[in-house]
């Protein structure tokens, strides 16, 4: 709950943070020192003063925390607790976390999950140290918050020194760009409050409407979703920074091949992330903790269906980002949080916490799918939709029947760890076999497989 409560709170970033990624492709490309040093000497006053925005706004909120959290919580101080994901939020703009953008935009985001990785190995073991010995849930949190700082003190201490120009330079940005980074900043906030509402709303009408309970069987599909948008999300993270710089020195027609072979790439990799949710979801639950905190295969089915859609939506977000296209329909995010606002409220009515789900879908599709590929093809290449709106629903067509498939052939294997194995390596079989046999006739599947070539003899 306080997770989603602090996702409302980060919109004091203002989506400063793709601004200025967008401004640090071209100096970075043609190695302007100055041009760096002044926008990065911008982004960290910019954080000082969120971090700010942020502390107020928290302390602002903290009277209504009893009103938020209508089920009594046992054994844990729900203020204590309050505060520490205050430190969490904190962290991330205080300590050095603006300096994690340059090493983005420079294409050496593989830094950032070297020091990551190792982190993530010395939290989990310290958390489980703590769950299990002391069972003290503020132990977990702290572990959190130390974590989170400890990662952005190494990435900044990397940054210094590897891009140590940065403070030799006393550069300004003039009043005129300024202006106009504003004007970026106020569009990306919108699409950032977009995506901050499609990910916290469903908590916060499930915990109003429903109960924590609900919520509770609903964060262990959460925590799966989540864990799998960890592993996918520093790939399109890559793409994004290596097509900002593809757009800087190419043409529209070099980009747009480009274009289109990252979106099958994130097809094959979201589209068979979620034929494995909906198909070992349930399945791992069972094994995991226990048929009764399972939810319905409807559910699952949805969830799944929310995941391809949000790595979709990722992906067109990504590129609209790299390309600087903040300004173009600027006011569309509005209209998908109204969607998904209202949809929600109205639709778990009737269909519990199924009905949130599907809201956040349709709010999605008849937004995001629609609207956005309609601003990158006109403003980015100069092209029209039709063809990208064929191949995508071309797509879903072939992600509904892999999944149907695999659903039918592994219906006979038993709830147990050895059944969830065989049911993955099945719906492994029937995804590679499948999805090769649809795509291959692809011109731009062809050009993936030359580059994944390419990067296996590397």
């Amino acid at each position: 709950m306080f997770r989603n409560i602090f996702q409302f709170l980060s919109l004091a970033e203002l989506g400063i943070g793709s601004a200025i990624s967008f401004r640090l492709y071209e100096p970075l490309s043609s190695q302007n020192e100055r041009r760096i040093s002044a926008l990065m000497t911008f982004f960290k006053k910019a954080y000082n003063v969120i971090s700010l925005l942020i502390l107020g706004m928290s302390l602002a909120l903290l009277p209504f925390i009893n009103a938020i959290i209508r089920d009594p919580v046992e054994g844990v101080n729900i203020y204590v607790v309050f505060f520490i994901y205050v430190a969490q939020t904190l962290s991330t703009y205080l300590f050095f976390a603006y300096k994690l953008t340059l090493l983005k935009a420079d294409q050496r985001e593989y830094i950032i999950s070297k020091y990551g990785n190792y982190i993530v190995i010395g939290t989990s073991l310290t958390e489980m140290f703590i769950l299990y010995f002391f069972e003290s849930f503020i132990g977990y949190l702290l572990v959190l918050v130390l974590s989170n700082i400890l990662k952005n003190y190494l990435v900044s201490r990397q940054v210094d020194k590897d891009y140590a120009y940065i403070d030799d330079y006393d550069e300004t940005i003039d009043k005129e760009e300024l202006k106009e980074m504003f004007k970026d900043f106020f569009a990306a906030f919108l699409y950032r409050i977009n995506s901050v509402v499609l990910n916290a709303t469903d908590n916060l009408v499930l915990t109003y409407f429903v109960g924590l309970d609900t919520v509770g069987y609903y964060s262990n599909y959460v925590l799966i979703t989540s864990n799998l948008k960890n592993f996918l999300r520093p790939v399109l993270n890559s793409v994004k920074a290596s097509l900002g710089n593809f757009i800087a020195q190419k043409s529209k027609e070099e980009s747009y091949e480009i274009f289109k072979m990252t979106n099958l790439l994130t097809f094959i990799l979201y589209g068979g992330a979620s034929i494995g949710l909906f198909i070992l979801s349930n399945r791992f639950i069972t094994v995991w903790i226990g048929e009764e905190y399972l939810l319905s295969q409807m559910f699952v089915l949805l969830i799944a269906l929310e995941f391809y859609f949000r790595g979709i939506q990722l992906f067109l977000a990504q590129i609209r980002n790299a390309m600087g296209l903040f300004q173009q329909l600027k006011y569309r995010p509005v209209l998908s949080i109204l969607i998904n606002l209202i949809l929600s409220i109205v639709l778990v009515q009737y269909f519990n916490i199924e009905g949130v789900i599907l809201a956040t879908i349709a709010a999605s599709v008849l937004t995001n799918m629609i609207i956005d590929p309609i601003i990158i093809h006109s403003y980015g290449f100069s092209k029209a939709t039709w063809a990208y709106y064929i191949k995508n629903v071309y797509y879903v067509g072939l992600m509904t029947i892999t999944g149907y498939l695999s659903y039918v052939l592994t219906q006979g294997f038993n709830e147990t760890f050895m059944g969830m194995l065989l049911s993955f390596v099945v719906t492994t079989g029937v995804i590679m076999v499948l999805f090769t046999v649809g795509l291959v006739w692809l011109s731009e599947f062809r050009d993936l497989q030359k580059r994944v070539r390419q990067l296996l003899k590397k």
